[in-house]
């Protein structure tokens, strides 16, 4: 009898901490699932920008002159 209620609990202590050990392991994948989609989806902005900026090269330079002209306008000469 007290063999048979000894064997149940060391079998529900070695089920709970399967479940456990799972769940841990679920969640550190979890984890590393979610760093690498940041740093992927960093990188590929980066590259989206560099892109925009190939396909728009002409407009960002026309852009970049205003901006100069009108930052030399602004700024009063001494």
């Amino acid at each position: 009898m007290i063999e048979a209620v000894i064997s149940a609990v060391g079998i529900t202590t070695c089920c709970i901490g399967v479940v456990i050990v799972i769940a841990l392991l679920l969640w550190l994948a979890g984890n590393a699932w979610i760093d690498t989609s940041r740093k992927w989806r960093t990188i590929f902005r980066a590259e989206n920008y560099i892109l925009d900026y190939l396909r728009n090269r002409a407009d960002f330079e026309r852009w970049k002159k205003e901006q100069e002209a009108m930052q030399n306008v602004q700024e009063p000469e001494i």
